[in-house]
């Protein structure tokens, strides 16, 4: 029997598309964070990522949140190397040469997120499965109703990409860099994700945070050999944005680009303890230009 509280969300999200959108933030926010949100002079880090998807309507946003697109920006930015090899990009799923695929590999849609299926070998996956999975991403759009504007105008395309593997097989860890104004103020790091996920965050001195972010924290990792040059790399990538997110692999050694996200979580996920929500607010002053 379906809970109270998931009667609610379903709720929310059917007439969701009928609420303006400030309303529709600061209930959903409300559901959340179990406070309103304060969208005419925000000053945590949630309540001002509200406000961006309220008032930001910068182009950049949108070749941040365009998967295909921010390549040409990360090749002019960083260079060519930070990049996943790609081997298909086409409007047409059906398009897709399976033949002229390596073993292992990822397929993706530009416009949205977790919209990703993997591959790690050829053999066993079904083709038509797959074709039919991306014609249906294909057709729908990051919700709407999330206010999430750099999705709004996204061309939707179909791709395949190097699967990014370290040498004993496993998938490598990614590093995310909050970067506020052209500096890292804040790394997360996610672990074990199909098994067990944990989070950690660490600050640019690479110190264990003694907070959590939607997933219980786990023991961490070592400092990476090449922190210096993955920090250089995001905050190069940033630019003189106000706030971006930064998502960087690391194999081996190698440096490998994986995103930029412009509303990490939403804003929707709970910081534990909560004023540290406002203590990472302090580093943002959000603009439109």
């Amino acid at each position: 029997m379906p809970s109270l509280r998931s009667l609610g969300v379903d709720l929310f999200w059917k007439i969701a598309p009928l609420m303006p959108d400030s309303l529709r933030l600061k209930t959903h926010f409300y559901w959340v964070h179990k406070e309103w949100p304060n969208l005419s002079k925000p000053e945590s880090f949630s309540e001002k990522l509200q406000w961006r998807k309220l008032h930001d309507r910068r182009p950049l946003l949108t070749t941040f949140a365009d998967k295909v697109r921010v390549r040409d920006y990360v090749k002019q930015t960083v260079g060519e190397e930070f990049l996943t090899k790609m081997y298909w990009v086409s409007e047409d799923p059906n398009t897709l040469r399976f033949e002229d695929l390596p073993n292992k590999f990822v397929l993706k849609t530009n416009h949205g997120t977790r919209w990703n299926i993997l591959v790690p070998d050829k053999t066993k996956a079904d083709r038509n499965a797959m074709v039919a999975t991306l014609q249906g991403w294909m057709k729908d759009r990051y919700p709407p109703e999330r206010c999430e504007w750099g999705y709004h105008d996204i061309k939707p395309l179909s791709f395949a990409e190097e699967f990014l593997m370290t040498k004993e097989g496993v998938v490598p860890p990614d590093f995310k860099f909050f970067v506020f104004h052209g500096k890292a103020r804040m790394i997360q790091v996610d672990l074990d994700r199909s098994i067990h996920h944990t989070r950690c965050l660490y600050d640019p001195d690479w110190k264990l945070l003694p907070v959590v972010l939607g997933y219980p924290s786990g023991k961490g990792i070592p400092r990476p050999a090449n922190f210096d040059a993955l920090l250089a790399c995001a905050e190069k990538l940033a630019g003189n944005i106000d706030f971006v997110r930064v998502d960087l692999y690391n194999v081996d050694g190698r440096i490998v680009f994986g995103e930029l996200t412009n509303y990490p979580g939403g804003g929707l996920e709970e910081f534990t303890p909560p004023s540290f929500d406002k203590e990472l607010g302090r580093w943002w002053t959000p603009t439109t230009r």
